[in-house]
């Protein structure tokens, strides 16, 4: 496919190496992260936006956030 693509990837080739390494982790009873090499990480940042949608008043903004917080998305260690 490589050859085929004139040295070019393409979502197509991505998704069906993603699917070998999905196949081959299932094969084995083993996680993809660990194939890949391990996690690398205990923590990672993230951004949550639950507000992107809806009315456009301070409000909505805060109730959002107050849910996003209830969920534990945001906390004080980083």
């Amino acid at each position: 496919m490589y050859k085929g693509r004139f040295a070019n990837y393409s979502n197509g080739m991505n998704g069906i190496e993603m699917a070998c390494w999905d196949i081959l982790g299932k094969s084995l009873n083993v996680p993809v992260w660990q194939l890949l090499g391990g996690k690398q990480r205990d923590q990672l940042r993230v951004y949550a936006n639950g507000w992107y949608q809806g009315p456009r008043d301070p409000s909505f903004f805060a109730e959002k956030a107050s849910e996003l917080v209830e969920q534990g998305v945001y906390h004080d260690e980083v």
